[in-house]
């Protein structure tokens, strides 16, 4: 790790619990380390491969119909997985479902999960998008000027909304909804 590299408490924290599991994937053991020696978070990538390796592992254990589900949290890739059953039964996909991502998965997510990392990327969407925000209110005849706050522009956006009788605003438009809840494309 370099020495200006702070490492985010959530990774090392996961690292440490990685460490305790004895049954914990090689393959997850190396990418904290990884993050941990780069003063990083587990990368997408990493994680989709994680979760690949989960996927297998469900898979060899008899668990019919995986699949990964993806969705987007302030633009931070979150995985799941559905699955029917197994042909012993839901219980045993429970079960298997739940260990292989023990083995293979949990800790990277662990590591991900942080509130500080989550925080700072829907604060960087905010800022992001705040002066199209700002510009869409003045253009729909609510200006805020252009120091306000987000949250005084998203108030704004309401009272537009309320005001023109419509639920597509500014924050619609711009596509602050969408980078918050959406992929990325950035």
């Amino acid at each position: 790790m370099t020495a200006d590299a702070k490492v985010p408490d959530s990774v090392a924290l996961a690292l440490e619990g990685a460490r305790r599991d004895t049954d914990v994937s090689q393959a997850q053991l190396e990418v904290l380390r990884e993050a941990v020696e780069h003063g990083r978070y587990p990368t997408d990538s990493e994680y989709r491969s994680a979760y690949d390796a989960a996927v297998e592992c469900m898979v060899e254990s008899g668990v019919a119909g995986v699949r990964v589900d993806e969705y987007w949290n302030a633009g931070l890739l979150q995985l799941g997985v559905s699955y029917s059953a197994s042909i012993d039964g839901e219980q045993r996909a429970t079960v298997a479902v739940v260990e292989c991502e023990r083995v293979h998965v949990d800790y990277i997510r662990s590591a991900r999960a942080s509130e500080e990392l989550i925080r700072a990327a829907q604060e960087a969407i905010m800022n992001e998008f705040l002066p199209a925000i700002r510009e869409c209110l003045a253009v729909r005849g609510f200006p805020v000027g252009q120091d306000a706050d987000f949250r005084t522009a998203s108030s704004a956006d309401l009272a537009a909304n309320e005001a023109e009788g419509t639920t597509t605003g500014c924050m619609e438009s711009t596509g602050y909804t969408n980078a918050m809840t959406g992929e990325p494309t950035r």
